[in-house]
């Protein structure tokens, strides 16, 4: 019998979205805010005080960072690190998904493979799915990001 439990790592700056999110996600399980230092004062004290945030360091540098993946990376990260839950699910904070049920149902139905989202999937690209949603497994989450830096 598979444990299940799903954590929803919100990732990426702080937009009134990301307010708007919290509350859609949280009746669905658990929510980490992986923000920046750099966000918005106002904005972070509108998080509900349940909801566990991380605050990673931004740092313009000459890094690879096309498509900002390592401020990706870095974010998603952050966040899935701190999951408590088998399972996760990362979304954008400037994106705001609802009827998350079949996702979830996905990931809990196939716990080994990671399921994405097919907004600007390149099937021309090998390794080129979407950054905009995905779970699964949080350690393999974990360590799809780790393997990726």
């Amino acid at each position: 019998m598979i444990q299940k439990g799903v954590t929803f790592v919100v990732q990426g700056p702080l937009t009134p979205e990301t307010i708007r999110v919290i509350y859609n996600y949280k009746k669905l399980g658990k929510v980490i805010v992986s923000c920046w230092d750099t966000d918005s004062e106002a904005l972070m004290a509108q998080i509900p005080h349940d909801i566990k945030v991380v605050v990673n360091k931004f740092e313009d540098n000459d890094e690879y960072n096309f498509q900002n993946i390592r401020y990706h990376i870095q974010s998603s990260l952050g966040g899935l690190l701190q999951a408590e839950t088998p399972f996760a699910v990362k979304v954008r904070s400037d994106e705001y998904f609802t009827r998350m049920n079949k996702f979830i149902n996905s990931i809990y139905l196939n716990p080994d493979a990671i399921t994405v989202c097919n907004f600007f999937f390149r099937k021309t690209v090998l390794f080129h799915p979407s950054d905009h949603l995905f779970g699964g497994g949080t350690k393999t989450l974990v360590e799809m990001l780790n393997n990726s830096r």
